[in-house]
Order: structure tokens, then C-alpha cells, then sequence
């Protein structure tokens, strides 16, 4: 399963939706991917949710983009949006 993959379950699963909000860094959510028997790196955490966020037909602020690239993030993509 790729990351972009992975992020579409998750949007369909509450259960993991629930597991993801514990997920507030980018470490926290590639620890959690490894768990789950995923590897990925921060360059496709970022880059999957930038192209999600795209496609969505949002952009991600400067905010959002400093704490997805400064490590303080995934949780923002998985539980602010809907």
C-alpha cells in the first residue's frame, strides 16, 4: 500500500481516523505507519497531503505547511477538514 493509498483508508475508516489523531508529527505518523506494517518518509507524507489537500481544491496555509514540514503535522491533515 503507497501513502496515497493509506490516507484514502484512513479517510474511510473511523477506527483509524481515531488511531490518527494521536499523530501530531510527522515521527508520530511514520511511527504509527511502521506499526501498521507501512514505510514511508516525510517527502511523501508531505507530498500526499499537499497533492490531497490540491485535489480537494484546498491549499495548505503557510501555517499548516510549517508544521507539516517542521514535524509538527499529520494530525493537522487527518482531523481538520473533514
Amino acid at each position: 500500500m503507497n501513502i496515497t493509498e493509506f490516507i484514502s483508508q484512513s479517510q474511510n475508516d473511523p477506527k483509524l481516523q481515531e488511531q490518527l489523531k494521536g499523530c501530531t508529527t510527522v515521527d508520530a505518523f511514520l511511527a504509527f505507519a511502521k506499526d501498521q506494517g507501512h514505510a514511508f518518509d516525510s517527502g511523501e507524507v508531505v507530498a500526499a497531503f499537499e497533492a490531497a489537500d490540491k485535489a480537494a481544491g484546498e491549499e495548505l496555509d503557510e501555517s499548516a505547511l510549517d508544521q507539516v514540514a517542521g514535524g509538527t503535522g499529520p494530525g493537522v491533515a487527518f482531523g481538520r477538514r473533514g
